[in-house]
Parts: structure tokens; sequence; C-alpha cells
């Protein structure tokens, strides 16, 4: 990353350094959480903080504190032209030239505490739609580094027949992950009741780790293709078919 007063270039984008009021706080250390007492919530259970006020500056102030987190969750503005986002003063739409360049230095510098925040194994999660995901994705391999992207999940968030795209209607929207360290990072997985379903009743050297398995057929629920209509030669020498016959498997 390059980066000057005015410009910063990252992962072959380049933007203006658009400079936030906040900064200034910052850097002259200014900033401070107050709690609220009268504003409290419930005498029982976990401990959770809501933080008002600009979330750069909340980040600022938790890394101050030398907090880590093992899971962050951003919903940033979509820079959509609907007036959702709001930067020093000004809406940003459609027509602007620089909504780009202005939306890119908003969610950088943010992202860049974000992810001094994570712990070693932490992951970070972030909601985007098609206005700005290709660049948010170039941003945070930037940032979290290409080789600690986990996946970009699908998230369909609406249905009906409206054409958002004046084409085609837009159910979907994204979810980007990266790990803090891909290396390092481990899912709950989901668990599965092998030992009540029956068909799971094949296992091997990995069953410690991976439990137990079932075989089912090449052409499981499949549709006969002709390109699929060869044979397959197992490591052991075993010759298999799709279907278990050449032609149109059993249906």
């Amino acid at each position: 990353m390059k980066t000057n007063a005015n410009f910063v270039y990252l992962n072959g984008l380049y933007w203006e350094n658009k400079a936030e009021e906040v900064e200034q706080h910052i850097a002259k250390d200014l900033l401070s959480l107050t709690e609220v007492k009268s504003r409290k919530v419930g005498k029982v259970g976990p401990v959770h903080q809501i933080i008002e006020g600009d979330n750069l500056g909340a980040l600022h102030l938790l890394n101050k504190k030398g907090e880590t987190f093992d899971l962050i969750y951003i919903d940033p503005p979509y820079n959509t032209g609907n007036k959702d986002f709001k930067y020093t003063d000004t809406y940003f739409n459609t027509e602007d030239e620089a909504r780009h360049s202005t939306w890119s230095s908003f969610m950088h510098k943010r992202l860049q505490k974000a992810k001094q925040l994570l712990s070693d194994n932490g992951v970070i999660f972030l909601a985007i739609d098609d206005a700005e995901q290709a660049r948010l994705k170039l941003i945070c391999d930037g940032i979290f580094g290409e080789q600690n992207f986990v996946a970009n999940f699908i998230r369909k968030n609406t249905a009906g027949s409206g054409h958002d795209s004046k084409q085609v209607a837009v159910e979907f929207d994204y979810m980007l992950c990266y790990a803090k360290n891909i290396n390092t990072l481990v899912f709950n997985q989901e668990t599965v009741d092998v030992e009540s379903d029956k068909k799971y009743k094949y296992e091997d050297r990995f069953v410690k780790r991976r439990g137990k398995y079932y075989l089912r057929d090449l052409d499981y629920k499949g549709s006969y293709s002709k390109t699929l209509d060869y044979e397959i030669t197992a490591p052991d020498g075993t010759i298999m078919l799709s279907g278990g016959a050449l032609g149109r498997p059993n249906t």
C-alpha cells in the first residue's frame, strides 16, 4: 500500500484519502468513552456494550483499550445512491464522480482498525451488494491478505418480481469473510447424527476425525449427460461406470 496526504494506492485501487473530522480528535487524543448507567439494560447474563458515536472513533478507542474479538460483523453503507451514506455532511449518489473514491476511503480506514481488533484466530464478515462488492473485495485483499480470504457467501435477502438492475430481479447480496490468520481459523462444523442413520456404515483410517461415511451412485439425483458417459478407473484398478452401465443410467 502506498499513501500520501492526498491519495491511497492499494491492490490496484486508487482513491482520494478523504480527511474526516474525527481523525483530528483521534490525533489529539480527545476521544473517550463515557458509561451512561441510566441506560443499562438487565442485571443478569453476559455483559454487552453499545457504543454510540462515529464508528471510526469507536474502533480507535477499542484498539486503545487493547480489546480483541473472535468475530466482527460489519454492515457498511452500500453506497447505492439511496441516501443511506452520509459522509462529511454530504450525500453521494450515482451521479457523483467521487462516489467510489469517497466510499473506499471511508471503508479502508475502518477496516484497518477492525483488523487490529481481531484475535489471532478471529474472523470478520462484511455485508455488501453489487454496487461496491468488487471494490470491497480488493480493499479486503489488501488489508487482510488474499491468503486469508475464506469465502464470499451468497445471501438471499429478498424475493419478488422487482427488477433492481432494470433487466433482472436481484434477490441476493453478499457476505465477504476473511480470517486474521487462515492457518489458525476453525469453524464449528455441523454435527451429523451418524449413529442413528444406518446409511453411514463405512469407515476408514480417518474415522476419528471425520466420522463414518456412506456411498452413493455417481448419477445420484442427476440427469443423464452423454459427456459423462465414460469409464472411471479407481486407484485399485476397478472400472466404474456412472449408473452402472454405459448409456442412460437407471432413473
